[in-house]
């Protein structure tokens, strides 16, 4: 995964790698794979689909892959820190109260780490209204990932280059099942305490949202612009040696709707396991747990899953790729899925798990996510 290509004496902690590049293997999704959209989905959320090859396409859930060899920066050794404004992601230190085991537990997750998201969120984005968190994943893999149940919210990696949403899904996920439907509390058992006073109501949906019609089918909103971030962070006992979370600088690519994305539906277990083969079928049953029966939209309309739509870039030389090196669980990466905003700023991130050849297959991340909903004050939605 990572060659030595140039050695420098600057390092931000002890062990942490001290070439300012590193050479990786980045799984993009090969321009061979872009089928038009099927007719029978040309709807994500409210908005439809652009009819442009490899957009909305329904299959497969892993698209094939074309690997390219990429010289990435190592995120330690920049000159000036990322930002979620211009390169779409940050790094920082954050110490947490968790123990390595209590990431495991969904109760302890939310009512002792999601409290502590909460708090970096707001002092790291300015004219936050409301922080609102809807999910969390760890991820791993080898026998733990085997062990994990089918409520838990244990993930594999994300080997393939991507972002979470797009700009139609990025709006309905927030209104339509975030602000729309039960999830968050069916997953939880009970909303997160810094939900406050907000519900999942029409009201809420008018009060906290502004009005977009592109996107979205909202024009009704009197409220500010919104985000979607998801802070990542290892949780094992050592330093990261093992499927490294590499993250493309938001400045390197267009940040228009110009790319392919895929469309896949989710359960409702924190995390969201995907649920489609390739003929379309689901490979659960709507009747086990968590999965369908208790999520209803706003009008007690049963939701038996959730169809997100992810973007997937395709390989371009003017792309940068930067890595943290060796991270450990008192680091964190702030990654801004999605932002309302199109006023120039970086709208999403796109990144990628990547594997260390060098590395035994043996070893294994642990890490956990957690996405966060973030309503901007109307007065501080304009601001750059």
């Amino acid at each position: 995964y990572q060659r030595r290509v140039r050695g420098t004496q600057r390092q931000e902690m002890a062990g942490a790698s001290t070439s300012e590049l590193m050479d990786i293997m980045v799984p993009y999704r090969s321009s061979a794979d872009l089928p038009l959209p099927d007719p029978r989905q040309r709807k994500q959320g409210r908005a439809i689909l652009p009819n442009r090859p490899g957009v909305g396409s329904p299959t497969p859930l892993s698209p094939e892959h074309c690997y390219h060899s990429i010289r990435a920066k190592n995120g330690r050794l920049l000159e000036r820190r990322a930002t979620l404004d211009k390169e779409g992601f940050t790094f920082g230190k954050h110490t947490t109260a968790m123990s390595r085991e209590e990431f495991w537990e969904t109760e302890a997750v939310r009512d002792k780490y999601l409290p502590e998201v909460e708090a970096l969120v707001r002092r790291s984005i300015p004219g936050v209204r409301a922080c609102l968190i809807f999910d969390h994943s760890v991820r791993t893999g080898g026998a733990k990932l085997e062990e994990s149940g089918p409520e838990a919210a244990v993930l594999s990696y994300a080997s393939l280059v991507h972002s979470d949403t797009t700009p139609r899904s990025g709006h309905s996920r927030a209104k339509d099942q975030v602000l729309g439907t039960n999830e968050t509390e069916v997953k939880y058992g009970k909303l997160p305490a810094g939900w406050g006073e907000v519900r999942p109501t029409r009201e809420w949906q008018r009060e906290l949202f502004r009005p977009e019609s592109t996107d979205h089918a909202s024009p009704e909103g009197r409220g500010g612009e919104h985000l979607i971030v998801n802070v990542w962070r290892p949780i094992q006992s050592g330093p990261v040696k093992q499927w490294h979370l590499a993250l493309l600088d938001g400045t390197t690519m267009p940040q228009e709707d110009v790319h392919p994305s895929v469309l896949i539906k989710f359960n409702h277990t924190p995390g969201g396991k995907a649920m489609l083969f390739e003929d379309g079928r689901t490979n659960q049953s709507l009747d086990e747990p968590n999965v369908g029966g208790r999520i209803c939209d706003l009008d007690g309309n049963r939701m038996s899953y959730r169809v997100g739509e992810a973007m997937t870039p395709l390989y371009s030389a003017s792309h940068q790729w930067v890595v943290y090196p060796d991270m450990c669980n008192d680091e964190i990466l702030m990654l801004k899925v999605f932002d309302s905003r199109t006023d120039g700023r970086t709208r999403f991130n796109v990144h990628t798990a990547v594997k260390d050849p060098a590395v035994d297959d043996q070893v294994q991340r642990e890490s956990i996510e957690v996405r966060c909903l973030v309503i901007l004050e109307p007065a501080a939605s304009s601001k750059l």
